[in-house]
């Protein structure tokens, strides 16, 4: 018998990329959560032979008492991320504190033996410009002013209070194409802050690398970034473009160039564990080293 898996937020930039894989292994039997809206069927449309959709809004208690079903995993990727959801506070608790307690409540009567996957956010750690070197152990600050940051730790203290196995993966910046814009949000975090990024189909992958890994991510949390390769600081490309602008910048062999280019990008010590690398070392069973560190 396939495994039975239940994915929120499948129509995220994520999400999308979550489904694809799932879908692709033709080793599953797939069901997904979501709203129901002309958006929603004509994204889900190429999929609609290998899914069942579920058309249920997470946030009214009332619609998922209809969920029914025996769901080996869930992956929940379903909710209001920035700018949008600091724009809307409200909307963000229903939505990703709320609708996740809602589920968490149906499934423990459902499917109490079920596997659930969190996508929650290192924004959880709050301003680490002085201490960069985040890790799961650390204590979370409050965040009075970061709606969002807020409604993942009050997710989290939910999920791991639950009566269900689950494992709880914290995402940096997740950088595909056509799914940023500008926003006042990029003036939130100071220049100097190091900063790694992943692509959505690195970070889909190690959700679903971990279905078949129960053992190995229970009652665990992850951080899941770009790797050392992938860190940066704003601040550099600022400098030099300042220097551009005021006419300082030397010209110089392009070989210069690229090696002053590696000098200025050597990384700081490893914060996260690059998702490639979690997606490798779960699909292999093999167990990473201090960067992929796990919090009970």
């Amino acid at each position: 018998m396939k495994m039975h898996i239940l994915l929120t937020g499948a129509t995220g930039t994520v999400g999308k990329e979550a489904l694809m894989q799932l879908c692709s292994q033709s080793l599953y039997q797939i069901s997904v959560l979501c709203r129901d809206s002309a958006k929603t069927r004509k994204c889900l449309q190429p999929f609609a032979s290998k899914i069942n959709r579920i058309h249920i809004d997470l946030s009214n208690p009332a619609q998922l008492k209809n969920l029914e079903g025996e769901f080996d995993v869930v992956i929940h990727l379903a909710a209001v991320i920035p700018p949008l959801a600091n724009e809307q506070p409200k909307l963000t608790h229903k939505v990703n504190f709320s609708g996740t307690k809602n589920l968490i409540e149906r499934l423990e009567i459902i499917s109490p033996d079920c596997f659930f996957m969190f996508s929650s956010s290192i924004a959880v750690y709050g301003d680490r410009l002085l201490t960069p070197n985040i890790s799961v152990n650390d204590v979370l600050p409050n965040h009075e002013e970061d709606a969002y940051a807020q409604s993942k730790i009050d997710t989290e203290t939910i999920i791991m209070n639950s009566k269900l196995d689950w494992t709880i993966f914290r995402l940096t910046a997740i950088m595909g194409v056509k799914n940023h814009k500008m926003t006042g949000l990029m003036f939130h975090m100071p220049l100097a802050t190091p900063m790694e990024i992943a692509m959505p189909e690195d970070t889909a992958r190690a959700f679903t690398n971990g279905v078949e890994k129960r053992a190995e991510l229970k009652n665990k949390a992850f951080n899941l970034a770009g790797g050392r390769r992938r860190r940066s600081a704003r601040r550099r490309g600022a400098r030099a473009r300042g220097a551009a602008a005021r006419g300082r910048a030397r010209a110089a062999p392009r070989g210069a160039v690229e090696r002053r280019r590696c000098r200025q990008r050597r990384p700081l010590e490893p914060q996260n564990v690059s998702v490639s690398l979690a997606a490798r070392a779960l699909a292999s069973g093999v167990a990473c080293g201090g960067g992929f560190s796990s919090r009970r």
